[in-house]
């Protein structure tokens, strides 16, 4: 939906989704899921062996949770092919995923995942406006969906982020920091004039 106001939200595109990648790529009609007897993936590139789909059709879009995990790691792995599937998740999701693992049928499967990325791009920046403005809008998205999600923070990251970030708070931080500057030379001179601030205060009279 930010893509669709991007004037504001700066953000040019839908957000590329592994997961939605993941869900075609287990669907048996695409071939690109598939194991051999002994259950381990069996790439799409290999077409002499003799592979079975990773799920059946019974059982449905959505895998039951075991299923899920299980074949995972191997969508991320599974590199690309313009010629039996352009699903593979290696090229772009390789780092998306971070697991949690335990121990699911005598050998490591993730049980759950701990984070996770979506990427997007932003509008064309020019200025440092425009940069401040893009960086803003991120953090109003993020601060949305982790409200909107329970037991769920989320946080925006980009190159550009990193250097912009100190302009958002630099106003306040100057005028603090001014403040603590008078502070300290009205301090200074309150000791130095023997704790009398009348000196200090006082203008000279003019002479007669």
């Amino acid at each position: 939906l930010q893509s669709q106001i991007s004037n504001y939200s700066r953000i040019a595109t839908p957000p590329n989704s592994w997961i939605d990648d993941y869900f075609s790529w287990l669907d048996p009609t695409f071939e690109c899921c598939r194991i051999y007897f002994n259950g381990t993936f069996c790439p799409s590139t290999d077409r002499t062996s003799t592979c079975y789909p990773c799920l059946k059709k019974s059982d449905g879009e959505r895998p039951p949770a075991h299923l899920f995990y299980q074949h995972l790691p191997s969508f991320l792995n599974d590199n690309p092919n313009a010629e039996y599937c352009a699903k593979g998740g290696h090229a772009l999701y390789a780092d998306a995923v971070d697991f949690a693992y335990g121990k699911m049928r005598s050998s490591e499967h993730p049980v759950a995942i701990q984070s996770a990325y979506f990427q997007a791009y932003h509008t064309p920046l020019h200025k440092s406006a425009d940069f401040i403005a893009a960086y803003k809008r991120a953090l109003d998205i993020a601060d949305e969906m982790s409200s909107q999600v329970a037991n769920m923070t989320v946080y925006p990251y980009s190159v550009f982020y990193l250097f912009y970030e100190q302009y958002l708070t630099i106003t306040d931080e100057t005028i603090v920091n001014l403040l603590f500057c008078i502070l300290a030379v009205f301090i200074m001179s309150f000791i130095l004039l023997g704790f009398n601030l009348g000196p200090a205060s006082s203008s000279p009279s003019p002479s007669p």
